[in-house]
Formats: structure tokens, sequence, C-alpha cells
């Protein structure tokens, strides 16, 4: 599987912000663990009416991902776990959008894949997945994890920190390296 460089470009050293708001897992952190399975998230408890058209279509679209994705995978699918950590002393949580152990070929050791379900393909899905999910949910399960944003919309043409390789189905979550970032694009109604 080859990486997508937007324009049939070679990757280049991009220097990328994370978007405003965003708060990393710091390099101390300690302690995380699974706390719960599904709870209402602090975006998903509020009124309908305090959502903007952009998140409630995410939010539809991570609703239909998770229910294939359940269908898909039976009871070992974990759809909006809760991980719990500390840093420098505070209590942080955290909830990526699903978890699902995945035996990797040629491999008898399980791995976790972390998704984060976007409606638009976006920067905010690599610095969740990277730099939030991806150390606490290793640490919390203690066993390596992939990443993969799964997106309704993709567009080839934004810029990440690292390259997207792109996946065509589900079938290919068995094949997934350790060190690289995962999109796939997918409509509801796929297989």
């Amino acid at each position: 599987m080859r990486p997508f460089f937007a324009h049939g470009a070679e990757p280049r050293e991009v220097l990328h912000a994370p978007p405003k708001g965003f708060q990393a897992a710091a390099k101390n952190f300690f302690g995380a663990r699974l706390v719960g399975g599904q709870e209402p998230s602090v975006v998903t408890a509020r009124p309908a009416s305090l959502h903007t058209s952009s998140q409630r279509a995410g939010l539809r679209y991570e609703d239909k991902v998770k229910a294939f994705l359940a269908v898909r995978f039976g009871s070992s699918f974990l759809p909006g776990p809760w991980f719990e950590w500390f840093e420098g002393g505070v209590r942080r949580r955290g909830q990526p959008d699903a978890v699902l152990p995945v035996v990797l070929r040629g491999d008898q050791k399980a791995t976790n894949v972390i998704f984060e379900c976007k409606a638009y393909h976006t920067p905010l899905a690599w610095w969740q997945l990277r730099k939030l999910y991806q150390p606490i949910v290793e640490e919390a399960l203690e066993r390596p994890t992939r990443v993969v944003e799964i997106c309704n919309l993709y567009d080839s043409q934004l810029s990440l920190p690292e390259p997207a390789y792109l996946l065509q189905s589900f079938d290919d979550l068995t094949a997934l390296r350790e060190d690289a970032f995962y999109v796939l694009p997918w409509k509801p109604g796929d297989l």
C-alpha cells in the first residue's frame, strides 16, 4: 500500500500547527485506563439545537459508521469508549469514536484500531488520533494501536503532518502498519 501524496509529489517537511483549542496528551501522562463504555460526550449531550449544521451532519455520519461497524464486527467492537489519564496531577478524559481489536495478517498478536469518524476529511482527525488517542489507548489497553480516519468526503488536497495511506475497504484493516496514518473514505451503503 502506497501513501497518497497530494499532486503526486513526495512529502516534504511541513510544519503543522494543531487546530485551535486542541490539547494533545502530554508526554509525561500516566495512569491511562479504560473507564467505561459509551457515555454521552459533551458535544452529543447538548441539545441538538446548539449544534451547527456541520456538527449535526458529522454526528449523523458517525452514528451510521458505528452502526455499520457494530454489525460487521460484533461484540469486539467498542463504540465511543471512555479513557481516563493523568497529566501533572490533573485528571483528563477522552473518547475516541471507536476502538476495534484486530489480529494482523501474519501475526498472532492482537492490535487495536482506533477510529475517528468525520463527515469531511480534516486535519483534526490526525491530531486526535496521533497526538491524543493513540498514546492513551496504547497504554490503557497495553498493546500497539493503528489509527484510521473514516470520512464521507475525502479531499486529496488537504495537507496533514504525515502522508495519508488510503484504504479501499474495511478488509484492509488486517494489514495496517503501526507507523502510518490511514484514511478510509466510506459512504453509508458501501460494503
